[in-house]
């Protein structure tokens, strides 16, 4: 995918968020699984908890006493998370320039369904780089990816292609691959719509990103809930890695 057709989707993707943030904000507020089971894991009392893709910033709910930083490109997420009363401290800000950010470094960042939102290799590449940047030294990337190859109903690669509506906001033509998704998400009330893309990422690609941008991964399967699962049935995919 080239540089400007990226840049394009990002666009749509931020601009669909900002658009629907409070219609998602109000789907988003069942704590998954995963969440639970990864912060008992992964975060100790007094960590330095950096939410990456924070949405309305959930995951504050279920970590014990840290230190909490959420952003979210979508300034209307971001409102949402401060309008929640949820404790932490929620900005805007982008994955792809966690460079800019002055901060000290983090025991562990959280990415939930996020990197299935970055087009291109490139990119996904430089959002695990500037992660392990900010990681201390032995901290710890954790993951999840939602996993569109599973079979069925719902959100997946097989029924999920390019939605074309009269509604769709994209004005310039793009060009998918196989494991690209565009998805148009609606409100309940049918006023709301918007484009998001979604990038069907699988086990393998996520290991060789983590392993080539430096990460010791610990963990990579496929999740139901709190369950391990196969390809055909797990909803997301888990993948932790840690900075050393």
């Amino acid at each position: 995918m080239d540089k400007a057709q990226a840049e394009n989707i990002l666009d749509i993707n931020k601009k669909t968020y900002d658009l629907i943030a409070e219609d998602f904000s109000n789907t988003r507020g069942r704590i998954w699984p995963e969440m639970k089971a990864l912060v008992r894991q992964y975060v100790k009392e007094g960590y330095r908890v950096f939410d990456v893709g924070c949405g309305n910033g959930r995951l504050a709910e279920v970590l014990p006493k840290v230190n909490y930083l959420g952003i979210d490109n979508s300034k209307g997420l971001i409102d949402q998370a401060k309008k929640s009363g949820r404790k932490g401290y929620f900005l805007v800000g982008d994955a792809l320039e966690l460079d800019k950010l002055k901060t000290d470094k983090f025991d562990a960042v959280f990415m939930f369904a996020v990197l299935n939102h970055i087009p291109s290799y490139e990119l996904r590449q430089r959002v695990l780089q500037n992660v392990y940047e900010i990681l201390s030294y032995g901290g710890y990337l954790v993951m999840t990816n939602w996993n569109l190859w599973r079979l069925g109903k719902g959100k997946n690669v097989w029924n999920c292609k390019i939605k074309k509506t009269k509604k769709q906001e994209s004005k310039k033509t793009i060009n998918l691959d196989f494991k690209d998704v565009m998805t148009l998400w609606q409100s309940g009330d049918g006023e709301r719509s918007g484009e998001l893309y979604y990038r069907a990422l699988i086990k393998r690609e996520l290991y060789k990103l983590f392993k080539r941008t430096g990460y010791k991964v610990i963990e990579n399967y496929y999740s139901d809930g709190e369950k391990k699962a196969h390809w055909w049935n797990g909803r997301n995919i888990v993948t932790v890695g840690k900075a050393s």
